[in-house]
């Protein structure tokens, strides 16, 4: 009986395969290449009917000739092997990632998600695999254009289904990895055979799948469709008008005219001419990767599918608006843009015609009631339209509502009762603006909480994280000492590490609940894994990080039982471990002084993060994030407030807020900031209060709040409440110095002003008028006349534990000056934001530092930052100031005769107009100062707050 089953299986096997129609089928035994695949990124290259890539960088492309059609499922299957080996589909080109599915190996994960127009991956979903591909392994994907979804296979195994899937047509690619990828086969299959689509009739429907032309041709729009390979002419209603056949897609317009003056599109920026054709500005401002531009009457448009947005300008140059499709879902590709005659954009979107005009670009309005049981949304759509509104309580069913009411302008507005306090709702809309086809024209999915139900009760999240930390790490299971004596063991935290440890948790937690406005609670649990860390559990490879592997997953599930939880309770997981560098990296570094081998062990980043979802077993519910404990200048209070920052940046991303800006790029956020703390602070106060309560992780929490003034009363499982701060829980404003207690709060962003006393810093000014209410500094800058002492300009003190540095600031016209004295040699750090414009905008960022010792000063540093693009990472140039520039001298001082060990360093930067340091009354720049002891790149007492730049005027 047996035997017959398996002839069974075998011959219906035979017959399943017999019914495939091969689309694609390469074995690669050849010598080379030829003109089937093309090589985007990487070096690839076929050996012993392998094609191999060996890579050092992430997602290098080669692609096939082979397109695919939006109408047509098919399969792709791949013999393979490399830990991160994987494959492209639906390539919007061959020659780029850019507009792209992947899917791919993470050593036992599966990772799959696509690349947008800017390069960039979103991660959709991770898969656990059978197996880890180091062996031959073969994947398949079976993909359903149709319904948008694609399903996993590894060794015949289904592994999982992805039902988002965001681009339907286009070219078949291979990709590998961080190491050596090898494909012994690669083909696709069908259970039809691939044919080029059947061109629309007159009169019927066109079928939008691949687009990225678009024009107005008065009250029609033309069209070009790759698949078809035909212009195609429709009416607003996405009816065929006639159509022609053209083998070249026309190009989308690069230049508009506006009011005498030429915008066009140079790489990444717009320039703008005048009529003799000289260029009198250029805009980069967010601009990644401008596509085509439109003009009205009144403002010039660009379509930027890098940027997922479209930008509109004054005639001037000034940015208008951003629009970024959240009325329809969010922007795919808006490669194609246009104009028509009533002024409306009409943009093609990979996969769509989307109708923008002016009066419908607003985002919907939640505003939940006290009490918490009824909301009030409101929008606008294009009048004429039939509303409608799907709700849904989180884990509940959708239900639409259609008694939605209107006005002649088009706002819409229903009233949403019978609601459950304190619960989060999703809803989405019928389409906010017009769209071809209408089925692709639901909004973005949006979010609301309710709020509590008794009104004298306010409403935060709680994000449970849990910091791990692995303790001791042994580097004998790579380096034996009979092998390798100098080498060293490894290391193990005391127990004023964990403390400090410890203390870093305590400080980022009430760092994201201030700068939140008391909207988001990071509640820690601390655990401690005594159990030695083995080198080879951290990684294969120097410089080492430590992954969410098989051990720190096995440790996570042991942890949360100790507390009671699942690892599923957990929205995040932190794991700072035990590390020596060796050699090491820098002096602070516990180090072997002998240095007699040529081992090298170092941790060449400061930290790493995935976000949700992330390539391992509880991706889809905690992001993973791990920092190296090195020594006493490992910054985890840092390491934390950056690197878990990016998971907070996945979680309001998968909770409908992308545009939460990016920790790593702040030169991409307006405003006036710093570095480091300061535009941690600036994102986290950057997010709407609203987006806190409606994140898709966590849990809503309740407490009181009598006087409504935003500050929890009297609750100690909280960072801070009124009773702690000495406020008055039933006055907003206790002190009465016209700043209400929050704004109080939040007057800096690691200290409050003072609630309780109307001049917190007392210096004269009421906190409600003080420029600075946390500094008793004068932010005025007074000119040092001819013969005038530097004593008589005090700027400030900076008070350090053991010692006192005495800063003085004055000006003249050819140079700021700056001094320092102290009692102690110390090093100084000077960054001027010359133009006030923020530290990460311009090409106007002077940074100097400077290193004492008892009897000499020398500068350390002293260049330009520029920060002058909206997209690429800010450079040093270190070739344009010069340390000679600078007038400095260092001498004993007389200010106090009974310390003769007092010093004084007084710094002249001169004035510097091309770069924004011109000196003059009325000149506002932003200022930096800190000093240290000791000589690290890293720590420093400052003035301010950490990295906290006050903005100061010239006078």
């Amino acid at each position: 009986m047996k035997s017959s089953a398996l002839l069974l299986l075998s011959f219906i096997f035979a017959v399943a395969a017999h019914t495939q129609t091969s689309w694609l089928d390469d074995d690669f035994h050849r010598d080379s290449l030829g003109g089937t695949w093309q090589i985007a990124s990487g070096q690839w290259k076929i050996v012993n009917t392998a094609l191999q890539n060996r890579s050092t960088t992430y997602d290098d492309l080669i692609a096939s000739t082979l397109y695919t059609f939006a109408q047509q499922s098919f399969s792709i299957r791949t013999e393979l092997r490399g830990l991160r080996a994987g494959l492209f589909f639906c390539l919007d080109s061959r020659s780029s990632k850019a507009l792209s599915q992947m899917v791919r190996f993470d050593e036992k994960s599966i990772l799959t998600g696509y690349f947008n127009a800017a390069g960039e991956f979103t991660a959709t979903n991770t898969f656990d695999s059978p197996v880890i591909p180091t062996n031959w392994t073969e994947l398949r994907i079976d993909v359903d254009p149709t319904h948008r979804s694609i399903s996993i296979f590894v060794n015949g195994a289904f592994c999982g289904k992805d039902t988002s899937l965001q681009f339907s047509s286009g070219w078949l690619g291979l990709e590998a990895s961080d190491g050596l990828c090898e494909f012994r086969a690669v083909s696709v299959t069908s259970s039809k055979p691939r044919e080029l689509p059947s061109p629309p009739q007159v009169g019927s429907m066109v079928s939008l799948s691949h687009l990225s032309f678009v024009a107005s041709r008065g009250n029609l729009i033309e069209l070009y469709h790759p698949e078809f390979q035909r212009t195609m002419t429709v009416d607003s209603s996405g009816t065929l008008v006639s159509s022609q056949i053209r083998d070249d897609q026309p190009a989308m317009p690069r230049r508009v005219l506006l009011r005498n003056r030429t915008f066009s599109i140079s790489g990444t920026q717009i320039v703008i001419r005048d009529r003799d054709g000289a260029i009198v500005d250029s805009l980069s401002d967010h601009l990644v990767a401008p596509a085509s531009l439109a003009a009205n009457h009144d403002a010039v448009y660009v379509s930027d599918p890098g940027a997922l947005a479209i930008f509109k300008f004054s005639a001037d140059g000034t940015l208008l608006q951003t629009i970024d499709g959240s009325t329809v879902g969010g922007f795919k590709a808006p490669k194609g843009l246009a104009v028509n005659g009533s002024g409306a954009l009409i943009v093609a979107d990979f996969d769509r015609i989307i109708f923008l005009d002016e009066h419908a670009l607003g985002t919907p309005v939640a505003s939940p009631h006290t009490g918490g049981t009824s909301c009030t949304i409101t929008w606008i759509a294009p009048s004429g339209s039939r509303p409608w509104l799907d709700l849904a309580p989180d884990g509940g069913a959708w239900q639409r509502y259609t008694n939605i009411t209107s006005d002649p302008s088009g706002t819409y507005t229903i009233t949403l009762t019978e609601l459950k306090p304190l619960t989060h709702y999703s809803f989405r809309l019928s389409p906010m603006v017009r769209i071809l086809p209408e089925s692709e024209g639901t909004s973005k999915t949006f979010r609301f909480a309710t709020s509590p139900a008794n009104v004298s009760q306010m409403s935060m999240t709680r994000l449970p994280v849990l910091c791990m930390v692995y303790r001791t790490i042994s580097f004998r299971d790579r380096y034996p000492k009979s092998v390798y004596p100098n080498v060293p063991d490894g290391r193990t935290l005391s127990a004023g590490d964990l403390e400090y440890l410890q203390r870093a948790t305590a400080f980022n937690r009430e760092f994201y609940f201030r700068n939140s406005g008391c909207k988001v609670v990071l509640d820690f649990d601390f655990y401690v894994v005594e159990d030695t860390l083995w080198l080879h559990e951290v990684g294969d490879t120097d410089p080492y990080w430590l992954s969410p592997n098989e051990r720190v997953t096995r440790d996570f599930e042991s942890a949360a039982r100790t507390f009671g939880k699942k690892p599923t309770d957990y929205c995040g997981l932190i794991c700072p471990y035990a590390w020596v560098n060796y050699p090491p990296r820098r002096t602070s570094a516990l180090r072997d002084p002998s240095r007699k081998d040529s081992i090298t062990i170092r941790q060449a980043v400061g930290g790493g993060t995935y976000g949700v979802p992330a390539p391992w077993k509880y991706g889809t519910t905690a992001g993973f994030t791990s920092n190296p404990f090195q020594d006493r200048f490992s910054r985890q209070d840092w390491l934390i407030t950056h690197e878990f920052h990016h998971q907070i940046d996945a979680l309001m991303d998968i909770s409908g807020y992308p545009e939460y800006y990016h920790a790593d790029q702040p030169w991409k956020m307006p405003g006036r900031f710093g570095e480091d703390f300061d535009f941690n602070a600036k994102i986290i106060r950057n997010a709407g209060r609203g987006w806190w309560l409606n994140l898709r992780f966590g849990t809503l929490y309740e407490t009181t709040d009598e006087d409504h003034d935003g500050v929890p009363d009297n609750d100690p499982s909280l960072p801070f409440d009124e009773i702690r701060l000495g406020s008055n829980p039933h006055l907003s404003d206790t002190d009465g110095d016209g700043v209400s207690d929050l704004d109080e709060v939040m007057m800096g962003s690691t200290r409050s002003s003072s609630l309780t006393e109307k001049d917190t810093d007392r210096d004269g000014l009421q906190d409600n008028v003080d420029p600075e209410p946390l500094y008793p500094i004068d932010p005025t800058i007074q000119r040092l006349n001819a013969g005038g002492r530097l004593d008589d300009h005090p700027f400030g003190i900076i008070h350090t534990p053991g010692f006192d540095a005495r800063l003085f600031l004055a000006w003249t016209d050819t140079a700021l000056i700056l001094g320092l004295e102290s009692a102690t040699p110390v090093n100084l750090l000077a960054q001027l934001d010359a133009n006030n414009d923020g530290w990460f905008h311009g090409f106007d960022n002077y940074q100097l530092r400077i290193l004492c010792t008892n009897d000499s000063a020398s500068v350390a540093d002293f260049y330009l930052r520029d920060c002058s693009s909206w997209t690429n990472s800010p450079k040093d140039r270190r070739d344009i100031l010069q340390p000679s520039h600078l007038g400095i001298t260092y001498e004993p001082t007389n200010t106090q005769e009974n310390d003769a060990r007092r010093r004084r360093l007084v710094v002249r930067i001169p004035s510097d107009q091309r770069h924004g340091l011109s000196l003059k009354p009325g000149k506002k720049l932003s200022v930096r100062f800190g000093v240290q002891s000791q000589t690290d790149l890293w720590v420093w007492d400052e003035l301010f707050e950490r990295n906290y730049m006050m903005q100061v005027e010239l006078q």
